[in-house]
Protein backbone atom coordinates (compact mmCIF):
# COMPACT_ATOMS: atom_id res chain seq x y z
CA UNK A 1 0.00 0.00 0.00
CA UNK A 2 1.37 3.38 -0.98
CA UNK A 3 1.66 5.96 1.75
CA UNK A 4 -0.74 8.86 1.67
CA UNK A 5 -1.04 11.95 3.82
CA UNK A 6 -4.44 13.01 5.11
CA UNK A 7 -5.20 16.54 6.28
CA UNK A 8 -6.47 16.59 9.87
CA UNK A 9 -8.47 19.81 9.44
CA UNK A 10 -12.19 19.03 9.69
CA UNK A 11 -13.21 21.28 6.83
CA UNK A 12 -10.49 20.01 4.46
CA UNK A 13 -9.62 16.30 4.81
CA UNK A 14 -7.58 16.27 1.60
CA UNK A 15 -5.73 13.04 0.85
CA UNK A 16 -2.38 13.58 -0.85
CA UNK A 17 -0.28 10.76 -2.35
CA UNK A 18 3.11 10.37 -0.66
CA UNK A 19 4.38 11.89 2.54
CA UNK A 20 4.05 15.66 2.89
CA UNK A 21 4.57 18.01 5.84
CA UNK A 22 1.57 20.29 5.29
CA UNK A 23 -1.70 20.03 3.44
CA UNK A 24 -1.28 21.47 -0.08
CA UNK A 25 -4.89 22.73 -0.02
CA UNK A 26 -5.21 24.49 3.36
CA UNK A 27 -1.71 24.31 4.90
CA UNK A 28 -3.01 22.29 7.88
CA UNK A 29 -1.39 19.40 9.71
CA UNK A 30 -1.37 15.98 8.03
CA UNK A 31 -1.05 12.39 9.20
CA UNK A 32 0.42 9.64 7.11
CA UNK A 33 -1.50 6.46 6.40
CA UNK A 34 1.32 4.50 8.06
CA UNK A 35 0.82 6.38 11.34
CA UNK A 36 -2.95 5.96 11.18
CA UNK A 37 -2.51 2.22 10.61
CA UNK A 38 -0.22 1.99 13.65
CA UNK A 39 -2.85 3.81 15.72
CA UNK A 40 -5.41 1.39 14.30
CA UNK A 41 -3.45 -1.61 15.56
CA UNK A 42 -3.18 0.03 18.98
CA UNK A 43 -6.94 0.65 18.96
CA UNK A 44 -7.59 -2.99 18.05
CA UNK A 45 -5.32 -4.16 20.89
CA UNK A 46 -7.03 -1.89 23.44
CA UNK A 47 -10.49 -2.91 22.22
CA UNK A 48 -9.70 -6.62 22.42
CA UNK A 49 -8.21 -6.12 25.89
CA UNK A 50 -11.41 -4.42 27.10
CA UNK A 51 -13.61 -7.06 25.49
CA UNK A 52 -11.59 -9.93 26.96
CA UNK A 53 -11.13 -8.53 30.46
CA UNK A 54 -14.67 -7.24 30.93
CA UNK A 55 -16.12 -10.33 29.26
CA UNK A 56 -14.35 -12.50 31.80
CA UNK A 57 -15.41 -10.30 34.73
CA UNK A 58 -19.00 -10.21 33.49
CA UNK A 59 -19.19 -13.96 33.01
CA UNK A 60 -17.69 -14.55 36.46
CA UNK A 61 -20.02 -12.12 38.23
CA UNK A 62 -23.20 -12.66 36.23
CA UNK A 63 -24.65 -15.47 38.38
CA UNK A 64 -24.41 -13.41 41.57
CA UNK A 65 -25.59 -10.19 39.92
CA UNK A 66 -28.54 -11.95 38.27
CA UNK A 67 -29.69 -13.36 41.63
CA UNK A 68 -29.06 -10.64 44.25
CA UNK A 69 -29.17 -11.86 47.81
CA UNK A 70 -28.94 -15.55 46.89
CA UNK A 71 -25.71 -17.37 47.77
CA UNK A 72 -24.17 -18.75 44.59
CA UNK A 73 -20.90 -20.65 44.81
CA UNK A 74 -20.12 -19.10 48.18
CA UNK A 75 -20.62 -15.54 46.86
CA UNK A 76 -23.61 -13.28 47.30
CA UNK A 77 -24.53 -9.85 45.95
CA UNK A 78 -25.51 -7.81 48.98
CA UNK A 79 -26.86 -4.85 47.05
CA UNK A 80 -30.30 -4.39 45.57
CA UNK A 81 -31.55 -5.81 42.27
CA UNK A 82 -31.43 -2.29 40.81
CA UNK A 83 -27.77 -1.90 41.76
CA UNK A 84 -26.97 -5.29 40.22
CA UNK A 85 -28.68 -4.20 36.99
CA UNK A 86 -26.70 -0.96 37.00
CA UNK A 87 -23.43 -2.87 37.48
CA UNK A 88 -24.25 -5.23 34.60
CA UNK A 89 -25.18 -2.29 32.37
CA UNK A 90 -21.83 -0.71 33.19
CA UNK A 91 -20.03 -3.94 32.27
CA UNK A 92 -21.96 -4.16 28.98
CA UNK A 93 -21.08 -0.54 28.16
CA UNK A 94 -17.37 -1.20 28.67
CA UNK A 95 -17.60 -4.25 26.41
CA UNK A 96 -19.45 -2.15 23.80
CA UNK A 97 -16.78 0.53 24.04
CA UNK A 98 -14.16 -2.16 23.40
CA UNK A 99 -16.08 -3.36 20.35
CA UNK A 100 -16.21 0.21 19.00
CA UNK A 101 -12.47 0.67 19.62
CA UNK A 102 -11.69 -2.57 17.79
CA UNK A 103 -14.02 -1.64 14.89
CA UNK A 104 -12.42 1.80 14.60
CA UNK A 105 -9.00 0.14 14.60
CA UNK A 106 -10.00 -2.28 11.84
CA UNK A 107 -11.28 0.64 9.76
CA UNK A 108 -8.01 2.55 10.26
CA UNK A 109 -5.84 -0.47 9.40
CA UNK A 110 -7.82 -1.31 6.26
CA UNK A 111 -8.23 2.21 4.87
CA UNK A 112 -5.33 4.13 6.40
CA UNK A 113 -7.80 6.89 7.31
CA UNK A 114 -10.01 7.79 10.24
CA UNK A 115 -13.79 7.79 9.94
CA UNK A 116 -15.52 10.76 11.56
CA UNK A 117 -18.78 8.87 12.22
CA UNK A 118 -16.96 6.10 14.12
CA UNK A 119 -15.06 8.73 16.12
CA UNK A 120 -18.28 10.58 17.04
CA UNK A 121 -20.09 7.38 18.06
CA UNK A 122 -17.07 6.32 20.15
CA UNK A 123 -16.93 9.69 21.92
CA UNK A 124 -20.68 9.60 22.61
CA UNK A 125 -20.33 6.09 24.01
CA UNK A 126 -17.46 7.28 26.21
CA UNK A 127 -19.73 10.06 27.53
CA UNK A 128 -22.51 7.58 28.31
CA UNK A 129 -19.95 5.28 29.95
CA UNK A 130 -18.68 8.09 32.19
CA UNK A 131 -22.24 9.04 33.16
CA UNK A 132 -23.21 5.42 33.89
CA UNK A 133 -20.05 4.97 35.99
CA UNK A 134 -20.94 8.06 38.01
CA UNK A 135 -24.54 6.89 38.51
CA UNK A 136 -23.52 3.36 39.54
CA UNK A 137 -20.88 4.62 41.94
CA UNK A 138 -23.33 7.05 43.52
CA UNK A 139 -25.96 4.32 43.93
CA UNK A 140 -23.47 1.96 45.56
CA UNK A 141 -22.17 4.67 47.91
CA UNK A 142 -25.70 5.63 48.96
CA UNK A 143 -26.53 2.03 49.84
CA UNK A 144 -23.39 1.74 51.95
CA UNK A 145 -24.36 4.87 53.86
CA UNK A 146 -27.84 3.49 54.50
CA UNK A 147 -26.43 0.21 55.84
CA UNK A 148 -23.97 1.82 58.27
CA UNK A 149 -25.29 2.01 61.81
CA UNK A 150 -25.79 5.54 62.98
CA UNK A 151 -23.57 6.53 65.83
CA UNK A 152 -24.71 9.22 68.22
CA UNK A 153 -21.83 11.41 69.20
CA UNK A 154 -22.03 12.50 72.82
CA UNK A 155 -20.54 15.88 73.70
CA UNK A 156 -17.73 15.80 76.27
CA UNK A 157 -18.86 16.22 79.88
CA UNK A 158 -18.83 19.77 81.10
CA UNK A 159 -17.75 21.02 84.49
CA UNK A 160 -20.68 21.88 86.76
CA UNK A 161 -21.67 25.51 86.71
CA UNK A 162 -22.64 27.22 89.95
CA UNK A 163 -24.92 30.08 88.97
CA UNK A 164 -26.27 31.27 92.35
CA UNK A 165 -23.36 31.09 94.75
CA UNK A 166 -20.14 33.07 94.52
CA UNK A 167 -17.06 31.23 93.30
CA UNK A 168 -15.09 29.74 96.23
CA UNK A 169 -11.65 30.82 95.06
CA UNK A 170 -12.55 34.51 94.62
CA UNK A 171 -12.61 36.81 97.68
CA UNK A 172 -15.82 38.62 98.35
Amino acid sequence: MADTSTCTTRSCGTVTPGIVDKCPTCGGRVQTSRRIRMLGWASIACGLFLIGLMGYITSAMYPTLANPGAPIGGDRWTGTAEQARMALNLFYLVIGFGVLAAAAGVWMVVTGRRHIAITIVTLLTAGVLIFQTWETTAALKNSQRAEEPRRIVQPPPMAPVNLGAPAPDKPQ
